[in-house]
């Protein structure tokens, strides 16, 4: 409580003790609870003051004061939880638990909307929140846009440029971006399955098909395609062409393909720096994959299911993750290419220094990755990251 008067000083200074109790605060609390008077008190509110305020509430019968000296010096006061609402009446305010339960209705009426097993779980945290007596900072700060947000995030299907989102859902383009961008991501990588905590702001969004701009998927092999009922080899782009959101989503792969051999690439210059093979589809995976390229890779390895998958990156903890992501989310038959504590031993001259909460990171994937598990090691023993550009030294 604040703005304590100089004639409600003791009110508040109950109704603080009361909010400030694991369990006071409840509505249907009772009993006896004591007030012990400082001379900090006499101080804050004036000794006459705070004297009257206390022989007033007194005759009301909402107080027992013990004197130290009758009618000059209190050693404590004495209050009944069941009057609480009576001291919230003297000042005009609503009870904490009437808040509580006002934010309880808020959020379990966005919960019924919520379709999705993380978002369920992110407004159940919310209300066992407040169960312990803990406001939402999220109402209190963004009130219903965030749920509002939250709630129309989960049901996209398909890639929508943030700020047309932002627009169609909240009512202009850049509320998003301003206001609910950071607390939005953080809710993600709370809550969603498909968020992996290496990924950054920008690939957090894309698990929930919230892209910047379109998306483009960098690739370079003899991939044969159907658009608009036309069949199109892309073998004629011998240094690599671009696949942007429209193609992704509307792209038919055909079964007859001559691709043995699948190799995602992290880093751009890697990737461009690998020459054209027949039967080979080189992918520039820029870090994390969409989930609209997840799909379209799924699709692809869905007509050449024999097809050899591998994965080249990065030799630090963002590698083995997005590693990871690859395996649980496009083909779990994926091996790893120049990723192996030879590779590392090799360039740990290029590398740089992990930090030790990244290392503690890594530690803890021990036994996670078999396919990884000499690297990690190396990786703890050096304590250096190798980014995948050093390869091409």
């Amino acid at each position: 409580m604040k703005n304590k008067g100089k004639n409600d000083y003791l009110i508040h200074r109950i109704l603080d003790k009361i909010e400030g109790s694991s369990v006071d605060w409840r509505k249907e609390t009772s009993g006896n609870r004591s007030l012990k008077i400082q001379q900090e008190d006499f101080n804050r509110a004036g000794k006459s003051e705070l004297l009257e305020e206390a022989r007033m509430l007194e005759q009301r019968g909402l107080i027992q004061i013990k004197w130290l000296e009758y009618g000059n010096d209190i050693e404590k006061i004495t209050y009944r939880l069941e009057q609480a609402g009576q001291f919230y009446e003297l000042l005009g305010l609503i009870s904490k638990w009437e808040r509580l339960e006002t934010e309880r209705q808020i959020l379990c009426k966005w919960s019924e909307q919520a379709q999705t097993g993380w978002l369920r779980a992110y407004y159940e945290d919310q209300v066992a929140s407040l169960e312990k007596g803990k406001p939402s900072l999220d109402l209190s700060k963004y009130g219903d846009q965030l749920f509002i947000c939250l709630n129309a995030l989960e049901k996209l299907e398909e890639p929508v440029y943030q700020r047309v989102f932002s627009v169609s859902v909240l009512g202009n383009t850049k509320v998003f971006e301003n206001v609910l961008r950071t607390r939005t991501v953080s809710i993600l990588s709370a809550y969603h399955p498909d968020v992996d905590e290496a990924m950054n702001d920008k690939e957090i969004l894309s698990q929930v098909y919230l892209e910047e701009y379109a998306q483009e998927l960098a690739i370079k092999g003899n991939l044969t395609i159907i658009l608009n009922g036309k069949e199109i080899s892309l073998s004629d782009f011998v240094y690599g062409t671009v696949l942007n959101t429209e193609t992704l989503r509307h792209a038919v792969i055909p079964e007859h393909q001559e691709i043995q051999k699948i190799i995602t690439v992290e880093n751009k210059a890697n990737y461009v720096s690998m020459p054209y093979e027949e039967g080979t589809l080189i992918v520039f995976s820029h870090g994390f994959f969409s989930p609209l390229e997840c799909k379209f890779l799924r699709l692809i390895l869905s007509v050449i299911p024999n097809a050899e998958f591998y994965h080249t990156g990065d030799l630090d903890y963002g590698g083995i993750r997005i590693f990871r992501h690859i395996r649980e989310h496009i083909c779990p038959a994926v091996r790893p290419l120049q990723m192996d504590a030879d590779w590392y031993d090799r360039y740990i001259q290029y590398g740089y220094e992990i930090k030790p909460e990244t290392l503690n990171k890594l530690k803890a994937m021990q036994g996670t990755e078999p396919l990884m598990e000499k690297l990690i090691e190396h990786i703890l023993k050096g304590k250096m990251g190798i980014e995948q550009e050093c390869f091409l030294i």
